[in-house]
């Protein structure tokens, strides 16, 4: 699943259709939307979960959970922990959520 046109995708692991998508990346298996480190002992595993949970008959609730894991490294803590990563992806997920929510309202609402 690209995420954008110049990265590479991130791999489809799960798919159950109108229950969960689970996208799972690592640097160690090939090409990922996030560039591997400088050294051959740094990687970058991430794993993207969204889930659809039933409310009630016209009510569902989207979970989107990001986690990730990576070679501890002061270089890799700084590009890919809090500093950096973590505030960019919560805002991306964040608009990202709003914009689904608006597209579904949208067509509910139809």
């Amino acid at each position: 699943m690209r995420l954008a046109a110049e990265m590479p995708g991130y791999p489809v692991a799960i798919v159950e259709p109108g229950r969960v998508i689970v996208l799972h990346a690592d640097t160690r298996a090939g090409p990922t939307p996030v560039p591997g480190g400088m050294k051959s002992e740094d990687y970058y595993v991430s794993t993207w979960v969204f889930f659809l949970d039933k409310l009630e008959e016209r009510r569902t609730r989207l979970i989107s959970r990001l986690r990730s894991d990576y070679n501890p490294r002061m270089r890799n803590k700084l590009f890919y922990g809090s500093y950096l990563v973590e505030p960019i992806s919560t805002a991306m997920q964040w608009e990202m959520l709003l914009g689904i929510k608006q597209r579904a309202e949208s067509i509910a609402g139809r």
